[in-house]
């Protein structure tokens, strides 16, 4: 059975974004954009029914994949089955920290231990019980120990997912944290590799003073470096979405793109500026409530608009305050 007539036999859920990418060509050159190794430890987001998970398994050291959609579980459960390297989790990618992840640390876990240990049944308790299996002892240990030798050597994960569209930016959020942000998630991370909506991808790649460009791009550039990896028509997937998609590849900094002295100003004169984009500056200051003195200092010249600023000069701005 191929797999686009694998993804129509599967009940989706749409509230949950479910387009399954099914153009086997297409996933093939999303694996080789994520240049994976055996040495790689993967963490997937949004694994569905498995088609990129397939896929990883047979190229990377361990991969670890979260799913929220229940009836998804019986076809991750056969993958595990047979691949010692493979683990999933059901539950929410944004309730989790890189840490819950590879600890295997879910709140579906939680709760089916919490009704073994429990003198009541589920029933009594109120509680439904998933259909999931209990992570063994054996696996959860193998899996500490793994986090722990990352963590002494120093080496990285990388993400490599077909993430639900409608949550993209709390994902990178969650998963990069805020400018000037103290986020362990980022701390064990060197890249990102995700499918996002054509107009998404447009917006992390966008120049100053074009109609993309906005707090998500400076945001994300000054943690990493954007670059476009597979353009994805939408005739892809299965159903076929009303928007293209493109591949990208967020590779982490080393260190920000800028030295801030004064994350949480900066945060607000970014804010400032994409709240009032048709302003000029001084004006979109002034809406955002920046007082006299304030603006004194940053002596800005008379028709500056805020968009067409790089983020090294917004911090040679906020640098005066």
């Amino acid at each position: 059975m191929n797999l686009e007539q694998r993804a129509k036999n599967f009940r989706k859920q749409h509230s949950l974004g479910q387009n399954f990418l099914t153009s086997e060509k297409i996933l093939n050159q999303i694996i080789n954009a994520s240049k994976i190794s055996k040495e790689d430890v993967i963490i997937e987001i949004g694994a569905g029914i498995g088609f990129l998970t397939e896929l990883i398994i047979p190229k990377c050291r361990e991969l670890y994949s979260i799913e929220l959609d229940r009836n998804t579980i019986p076809y991750l459960k056969i993958l595990k089955a047979v691949n010692k390297n493979f683990h999933y989790l059901r539950d929410d990618c944004l309730a989790l920290s890189i840490e819950d992840v590879l600890s295997l640390n879910t709140y579906e876990q939680k709760k089916k231990v919490f009704i073994e240990e429990s003198d009541n049944d589920e029933e009594e308790l109120g509680i439904e019980i998933e259909d999931t299996e209990m992570i063994s002892e054996q696996e959860k240990s193998y899996s500490i120990d793994l986090l722990n030798d990352l963590k002494a050597s120093n080496k990285k994960l990388k993400i490599v997912a077909n993430i639900p569209y409608q949550i993209t930016s709390k994902i990178l959020v969650h998963l990069l944290g805020d400018i000037g942000d103290l986020n362990p998630n980022r701390e064990l991370l060197s890249e990102i590799n995700i499918l996002v909506q054509k107009e998404f991808a447009d917006r992390l790649c966008a120049k100053p003073g074009t109609k993309d460009y906005g707090s998500m791009t400076l945001l994300v550039q000054y943690w990493a470096e954007v670059t476009r990896e597979v353009d994805v028509p939408r005739e892809s997937f299965s159903p076929a979405p009303r928007v293209d998609s493109t591949f990208i590849k967020i590779i982490l900094r080393d260190k920000p793109l800028v030295d801030v002295a004064n994350p949480k100003q900066l945060r607000r004169f970014v804010k400032a500026i994409f709240a009032n984009r048709r302003k000029k500056l001084l004006n979109g200051l002034k809406a955002a409530g920046y007082h006299e003195t304030e603006l004194e200092k940053l002596n800005l010249p008379e028709n500056l608009r805020g968009e067409t600023l790089t983020l090294e000069q917004i911090n040679q701005y906020i640098s005066k305050l």
